[in-house]
């Protein structure tokens, strides 16, 4: 619903190249009559979301060119590499990342940091193509990309989630940042923060569109906008400024109608996790606005990178602040930059002064921006560490454009010292660094603001926001919510401060399992007031299924987002782990945010996303622009040559016949599944079992709605028009045959990576898997070509493999119990199996010669299989086997007796 496109412009050859491009590393001689290439240009941006019920899905594409100048000097080796830099919301959780380079496509997996760069270090080092996405800070990603051939198109795509900006009840805020903007370095840091080239270029178009049920109402007061209601529930505004990349894209949302009490958001994976999103606006009447007087201390930015606009916006916000500061409140006016000055040295001074009153006036009408550089932390510092003025609560104000490069250091300063202070913060400027100013405002127990435009309106409703806020603070605060079923982990760990009329949303994860338990019919707010005393607030639970309301997200939105915050937490030292007298070793912080990372597949300050063009690969086809068939393109996803096996992901489900719909990672051995035509059919091995194996699946998507199948790419789909292929081989559009036998056409096909592999082995070779008939048989591309006569394949991969299968399912139908224990390889590959696979791979390797004589003794060896299992393996000839042993035993024992 989000999209934007830009149109391609010359990359500039220089040092310092402004255009948009990927910046190559090189480092070697030119030739005289040669020009250095030192970026690829960008020929086009697309960009692509969604907006369901305040959290917002985004997909980034970019195109680069590496067609040269005939001049121009292209490495030797003739494949060049290169990175470039991007912002991104600060919030964001990034869940997926691809490079194309030419008809080849890589999908990322998010590994240990340290590991990832290793991994892409060596693949360059290799001769592969490769590509590394990591967050350098965190509002800013870094994008390599490894040995690029010339004359190709490469094209990077980036998704991720992001809760929007909540502001009163009512109203959400979505921000795209299109740039980075200088950052100011200090005195006592070692690396300097460069300034990055700016992320998309004048000729972009953009678009946001929201789905909901409520009617909305969107604004924005960055840039003029075009708004199209689309249906009832649907609604886009398009950007129409003539330059829309001067500041962040700021648009904001309001809800002519929200409920007051919860709303729980629930996502249950298909592996049977709940993480649930809440939100709420917290009644009116439980706020009591605290006694004490206000001591106002205004910290205001005056470093070299508020000259222009920025100065004259503070200035402006600083009377109408003064205009609104209530009576028997104090106040001081601190500005910063290289060095930091008080307005009042002996201390605060009353509002109801006078001369301190136009004394303040003028120092605010004089404001320039000539103090140097942006050394934030001393002004706060001092400020903090002085003692707090008895009946009088202390609020910190801090207007700033906030592009420092030790955010970290001054976000974590203010939760260690913060006491009974507060921190607002107010963002001034196109550009304002939300990371250091959303941080400060959590840490310092406040809210940030921002002037989102150049008008007065713009900052008389940013400012009036604040000091509302800031007036009406009041010690409610939430003490814990509890779920009357269930125990969760909350995200944020510590629950933000309530706020009359401000929307409150917090993320909670569970390990409770589909087979284990049921989602909440209630849940408990306790709230604890002034005196101390807390009052449990009961609400019953009309919980809406987010995949389902949700339906143009991918799963696991609300797992990825809390994920996200839980890291946010331990990066800011606000975590559980924090909790403790004894504060975490750093050692203990990666490791736990490393595992967050790798396990929900997000970027974080210690996982990066790695992908390898390996070797061995297959192509799939993708969805077309114009929803026809792909049209050829390819995505590599794993086949045979990584460790043979694979085949479900922990994200699709079956139905059994004893306990219905289940998660595929539930199935167990001797379990009944549903395989279509309302047969069902007993599981007698796992080809692959293995639930800590990360691997690339093909999302096969069909009916809205409908959870899309995720297999591995090298296992076998039913289709009504092409038989039974791999699902490499599947095309949007061909139909694929349901367990009800409907057919139901293929609409999108995608790549997603997983933690999990599970292949269920049934007696019928088949198995309906998230209503799609499929099988976990592995079809050899090398094997088919031999079986093929022109275009069709006299022997189907399914109909050899099920043969070959004849000996494993005969032991199992007549000892049941040895197969239950079924052993596996380290790799999580069934010991049944990995002989044969083995061989196979042996013979593969052997050449086309090998396996065209080994054609017909395959075959008359299969036919064989076949015959045997209808002889020996129907319900008559097992009767008459059970009977002849048993006479036979019989009359052993008489002869014995005899």
């Amino acid at each position: 619903l989000l999209s934007a496109s830009v149109q391609s412009l010359p990359c500039i050859v220089s040092d310092q190249a402004l255009d948009p491009g990927i910046l190559v590393d090189f480092d070697g001689d030119v030739p005289e009559t040669s020009t250095p290439i030192v970026c690829l240009p960008m020929r086009s941006a697309d960009i692509k979301g969604s907006i369901v019920d305040g959290v917002v899905e985004v997909t980034l594409t970019q195109e680069f060119e590496t067609y040269v100048c005939p001049t121009c000097f292209w490495p030797d080796f003739g494949q060049a590499n290169g990175s470039y830099q991007l912002p991104l919301d600060e919030k964001a959780a990034v869940t997926a990342f691809r490079a194309e380079l030419g008809d080849r496509i890589i999908d990322g997996i998010v590994k240990d940091k340290e590991e990832a760069e290793q991994e892409y270090n060596d693949a360059i080092e290799a001769g592969k193509p490769a590509g590394l996405a990591e967050q350098t800070r965190p509002d800013i990603f870094k994008i390599s990309i490894g040995n690029m051939p010339q004359n190709i198109v490469v094209r990077v795509i980036l998704k991720y989630v992001a809760p929007l900006e909540v502001f009163d009840s009512d109203t959400y805020r979505f921000v795209l940042p299109t740039n980075i903007a200088p950052r100011y370095h200090p005195r006592d840091e070692d690396e300097p923060i460069p300034n990055l080239q700016p992320l998309l270029n004048d000729a972009v178009k953009i678009g946001l569109g929201v789905v909901s049920s409520a009617d909305i109402e969107m604004n924005s007061l960055t840039h003029a906008l075009a708004i199209q209601q689309v249906t009832d529930n649907v609604k886009i505004a398009k950007v129409i400024d003539t330059d829309p990349l001067k500041r962040d894209v700021v648009i904001d949302m309001k809800a002519s109608s929200l409920p007051s009490e919860p709303e729980i958001f629930i996502e249950k994976s298909p592996n049977g996790t709940y993480a649930m999103m809440m939100s709420w606006v917290p009644p009116s009447d439980l706020f009591v606005a605290t006694d004490s007087k206000k001591e106002f201390i205004f910290i205001l930015d005056r470093s070299g990178s508020m000259d222009g606009s920025k100065i004259f916006q503070l200035k402006s916000a600083m009377r109408t602040i003064m205009e609104s500061l209530p009576e028997g409140s104090l106040f001081n006016i601190v500005g910063f930059g290289s060095n930091y000055q008080f307005l009042f040295v002996e201390g605060s001074q009353s509002v109801s002064n006078d001369t301190a009153y136009n004394d303040a006036i003028s120092y605010i009408d004089s404001l320039t921006a000539n103090f140097g550089g942006t050394e934030i932390l001393s002004p706060i510092e001092a400020v903090l560490t002085s003692p707090t003025l008895p009946f009088y609560q202390r609020i910190l104000f801090l207007m700033t454009d906030g592009q420092v490069s030790n955010e970290d250091q001054v976000i974590n300063f203010v939760g260690d010292n913060l006491g009974s202070s507060r921190v607002f913060t107010l963002g001034i400027g196109p550009s304002a660094a939300r990371t250091l100013l959303n941080g400060l405002a959590r840490n310092g127990d406040g809210t940030s603001d921002y002037v989102n435009g150049d008008s007065d309106v713009a900052i008389v409703e940013a400012v009036d926001r604040q000091i509302a806020t800031a007036l009406g603070i009041s010690s409610l605060s939430i003490d814990s919510v509890a779920f009357d079923n269930i125990t969760t982990t909350q995200a944020p760990h510590k629950t933000p401060s309530l706020f009359s009329g401000r929307r409150l949303l917090l993320y909670f994860l569970t390990d409770v399992h589909s087979d284990g338990g049921e989602p909440p019919n209630e849940v408990t707010i306790t709230v604890v007031d002034t005196n101390n005393e807390t009052d449990d607030l009961l609400y019953d639970i009309s919980y809406m299924d987010f995949v389902q309301t949700s339906s143009v997200f991918e799963f696991d939105v609300i797992h990825k987002i809390a994920a996200r915050e839980m890291i946010r937490d331990l990066e800011e030292g606000r975590s559980s782990l924090h909790d403790d007298e004894n504060e975490p070793s750093e050692a203990e912080l990666k490791e736990k945010i490393t595992t967050i990372g790798v396990n929900y597949q997000i970027i974080s300050s210690e996982t990066s996303f790695v992908a390898v063009d390996n070797e061995g690969w297959t192509a799939v086809t993708r969805e077309s622009d114009d929803g026809g068939h792909g049209g050829g393109q390819s995505v590599s996803s794993p086949g045979p040559g990584v460790g043979f096996g694979v085949c479900f992901s922990p994200m699709n489900t079956v139905v059994t016949r004893d306990r219905g719909t289940i998660s595929i990672e539930n199935v167990k051995i001797g379990d009944e599944v549903d395989i279509g035509y309302g047969q069902f059919s007993s599981v007698y091995s796992f080809g692959h079992y293995d639930k800590n194996q990360l691997s690339s699946y093909i999302q096969l998507h069909t009916r809205p709605g409908n959870a899309p199948l995720e297999i591995s790419s090298d296992h076998l789909v039913y289709t009504y028009n092409r038989g039974v292929i791999t699902a490499s081989d599947i095309t949007v559009g061909d139909q694929l045959i349901l367990r009800n036998n409907e057919k139901a056409p293929v609409t999108k096909i995608s790549m997603v990576n997983r933690v999990g592999a599970y292949a269920p082995f049934t007696m019928s070779g088949s198995v309906a898997v998230s209503d799609v008939l499929a099988s976990c048989y592995i079809a050899f591309p090398e094997v088919s070509e031999v079986f093929k006569v022109g275009t069709r394949n006299f022997i189907s991969p399914h109909w050899l493999a099920h043969a070959f299968q004849v000996p494993h399912r005969f032991f199992c139908s007549v000892n049941a119990m040895a197969c239950t224990r079924e052993e596996y390889t380290a790799a999580g590959i069934s010991n049944w199996v990995y002989g044969p696979l083995l061989v196979t791979n042996w013979l593969i390797s052997q050449g086309d010669i090998i396996l065209r004589i080994l054609f017909v003794p395959v075959t008359l060896a299969a036919t064989m299989l076949y015959l045997f299992e209808i002889i020996f393996m129907s319900s008559f000839m097992q009767f008459v086997i059970i009977v002849a042993g048993l006479i036979f035993a019989t009359n052993r024992i008489k002869g014995k007796v005899a």
